[in-house]
């Protein structure tokens, strides 16, 4: 995709939902093609992510719900269930396909910004950030030091950490997660691999 002439004709950055669309369709865009635009301009300017949530808004069709209210797809919440929810998750492994494809650490980052910009498309509204709820540190501390634990005592991981390089270090760090979990007071018998 060649953005720098498809830049100077719309502003990606200022386009309605109604434009973007018209544009992705006038130049035969398709998803993968605005991923890979993305990644390359390293999302930088954030304007294919304008254009992927403007083709996301038009591919996803929207749906009442039982209170007559229009959901879309990015208001669909973490694990819901229902058609719309199905989807936009059918939607989105696609979409993270592509990020993958591209070597993409996180698809989760730019999916995050797409549903903020996709609503102020269809709204017309800045989105809010809504106030991140902050965890109690000493149940963080529990969790994270669980994970860190387990993964360390996973028998599957035993060969890993005997041949690593640092498994010297490796073995110390986890000595002091153990302690670290004990002085929270954390039974140990109950982080299991399980989990």
């Amino acid at each position: 995709m060649d953005t720098s002439h498809t830049a100077t004709e719309i502003d990606l950055g200022t386009a309605t939902q109604a434009s973007l669309e018209a544009h992705i369709v006038e130049q035969g865009l398709t998803a993968e093609e605005l991923v890979n635009a993305s990644v390359a301009a390293g999302n930088k300017f954030k304007t294919t992510e304008r254009l992927l949530a403007a083709y996301l808004n038009g591919t996803i069709d929207p749906m009442e719900n039982d209170n007559g209210i229009t959901m879309h797809w990015y208001d669909v919440a973490y694990r819901a269930t229902g058609d719309l929810a199905n989807r936009t998750e059918k939607t989105k492994k696609v979409i993270f396909g592509f990020y993958k494809d591209q070597d993409y650490s996180n698809p989760s980052v730019p999916w995050s910004r797409m549903r903020k910009i996709a609503e102020e498309l269809i709204t017309g509204e800045e989105v809010k950030p809504e106030r991140a709820q902050v965890r109690d540190l000493h149940v963080r501390f529990c969790e994270e030091l669980g994970k860190l634990y387990k993964a360390g005592n996973d028998p599957a991981n035993d060969e890993t950490i005997l041949n690593h390089p640092h498994s010297a270090a490796i073995r110390a760090a986890l000595v002091g997660v153990t302690k670290g979990l004990k002085d929270l007071g954390v039974n140990l018998d109950t982080l299991t691999n399980q989990d």
